[in-house]
């Protein structure tokens, strides 16, 4: 345990931090943001959750306040004001009056920036265009669109610096323009496009640069116990050759309620035995929920933790059972030694208040992210390495390139589309996962194909803050009175007696039978010879 430790702890050493650019420069401080947003009933919106996980990619010091409650006080330490105007509405004269009056950089986003003086370099003409493609002024990159999108008509006074343009059928024209200390984004709805081409332009506009290296990721997908052992070695002794890092994402629980089974790591000997090796080795274990299912479903295929789709519950239980069943699945692994370093919930599901609950445990979170409490199919992901609040700081790898789909021969294709659109910004993410039981030669396929994106540097992990033997102990405990309250009869001594009894006692049965055949046919011989 000591030297895996030991490991864990050089893997954070070499993980590049999503705040790192203000150590390449030797600045003393990040730059301290202040998002001021205008949204539908006061709430943050998608969008929003949208601009804080690029802004938390180059700074830590980041808040969000509601249009309707920021007071001059808000903007005290403040570096720069990011205004975001999802819905047309007018300020309070109090709210136009504390962003008119703060000195520092200044950018708006989609409507009201018209009400705010210093942003007389531009007008809306009420219409819409429709874009494909966005290019920038200081890079000879283009990024097309996966599809056609609608943004805001704005005309820009000659003066202005345009740092990036919206393109359709070849003609170009104004999407982020600048005049002096002010920032125009002529967009109310950021799209994954958007965030791309905004993750590289807030690298100049912010003054940092970050290496141009895009970190690598790959997760082993979907382990549970009824994996055969022999694929999950066989992939990580494949990746292990080719010197990549990888996680591996387990459920340590598998049901199928239908059917009555119940698997757990207790039944699987031999998966419980790859991991330990495999971990010893580097990989870095995630919990992937406790049974990644829920109701009828088998595992694999349901919402565990979605609020939406367990509606029998309500949020209060609802977080207490996502409590005690982050617990449980520690608790199921820590028994053999096997440290979950991250989460990754079911289906990507998860409420804003469930990631607060989840950074209780973990440091990091990886997949997609649920925006929307409400509605669990307004998901993204980052197209850089971040820490936002909505994840409560959590260090966020995003799944940016997707994974091999199963009888799809396209997917890799796609993949490798998606890496395409993300060579635009200088460091995204190029983040994948692999499923073991589609076998090594999938995998093998995928890895060779993600190694010839340029710039690609496979990375490892950070360790587990708590990853220390009194920790573990601390659940190996909690799992043994557990097992000693709920499970007085072993189900290995069940096993073991079947296994064991069944060939002695059908021995026993057989030689009954042929000393009692034989008995039968001395008798009948005898007989006939006394006749």
């Amino acid at each position: 345990m000591p030297q895996r430790i030991l490991l864990f702890l050089c893997m954070a050493l070499v993980f590049p931090s999503a705040v790192s650019a203000q150590e390449e420069q030797g600045t003393e401080e990040p730059p301290s943001i202040t998002i001021v947003y205008s949204s539908n009933q006061g709430e943050t919106d998608e969008n929003v959750q949208k601009l804080d996980f690029l802004i938390s990619h180059f700074t830590n010091r980041h808040k969000r306040i509601d249009a309707g409650n920021l007071k001059a006080q808000d903007l005290k330490d403040t570096t720069h004001l990011f205004y975001f105007g999802a819905v047309q509405h007018s300020l309070s004269s109090s709210t136009r009056k504390a962003i008119d009056e703060f000195n520092g950089v200044k950018a708006a986003f989609g409507y009201n920036a018209d009400q705010l003086e210093g942003f007389d370099f531009y007008h809306d003409t009420d219409g819409k265009r429709l874009m494909t493609e966005l290019s920038a002024s200081f890079t000879e990159k283009n990024l097309p669109l996966s599809e056609t999108q609608q943004v805001l008509d704005i005309e820009a006074a000659e003066a202005v610096n345009v740092w990036l343009y919206g393109k359709y059928k070849g003609k170009a024209f104004p999407l982020l323009i600048q005049e002096g200390s002010h920032y125009y984004y002529g967009d109310p709805e950021l799209s994954y496009s958007d965030s791309i081409a905004l993750s590289e332009v807030f690298h100049e506009i912010l003054g940092i640069s970050h290496s141009d290296i895009h970190p690598g990721f790959l997760r082993l997908e979907d382990v549970n116990p009824t994996l055969d052992p022999a694929l999950l070695i066989e992939c990580a002794d494949f990746l292990f050759s080719q010197d990549i890092p990888f996680m591996v994402s387990v459920t340590p629980v598998y049901k199928n309620p239908r059917e009555g089974e119940t698997y757990d790591l207790e039944d699987a000997p031999q998966i419980v035995d790859a991991l330990q090796t495999i971990q010893d080795k580097g990989a870095v274990i995630v919990l992937h929920g406790y049974t990644d299912q829920h109701g009828e479903g088998i595992s694999g295929d349901g919402f565990e933790f979605s609020l939406e789709e367990n509606e029998q519950m309500f949020e209060e239980s609802f977080q207490e059972t996502l409590d005690q069943k982050l617990q449980k699945g520690i608790q199921e692994l820590a028994v053999y030694d096997l440290v979950p370093y991250g989460f990754e919930s079911s289906h990507y599901s998860l409420t804003a208040d469930g990631y607060k609950t989840v950074s209780r445990y973990f440091p990091m979170y990886t997949g997609q992210v649920q925006l929307s409490d409400s509605n669990w199919t307004v998901m993204e992901e980052s197209p850089v390495l971040t820490s936002p609040d909505l994840l409560n700081k959590m260090t966020f790898i995003p799944e940016t390139l997707r994974y091999q789909e199963d009888g799809n021969t396209s997917s890799i294709n796609e993949m490798m589309e998606r890496a395409s659109r993300l060579q635009f910004v200088r460091d995204s993410v190029m983040s994948a996962f692999y499923h073991p039981y589609m076998g090594v030669d999938g995998l093998k396929e995928m890895v060779q194909e993600l190694n010839t994106i340029p710039g690609i540097v496979w990375q490892r992990t950070p360790g587990h803050p708590k990853a220390d033997e009194k920790w573990l102990e601390e659940y190996k405990k909690e799992a043994a009175a557990e097992v000693s309250v709920e499970k007085p009869t072993s189900r290995k001594w069940e096993v073991a007696f079947n296994m064991e009894w069944i060939p002695i006692i059908t021995g026993i049965s057989l030689s009954s039978v042929v000393i009692g055949l034989s008995y039968l046919v001395s008798t009948r011989k005898r007989r006939e010879d006394e006749v």
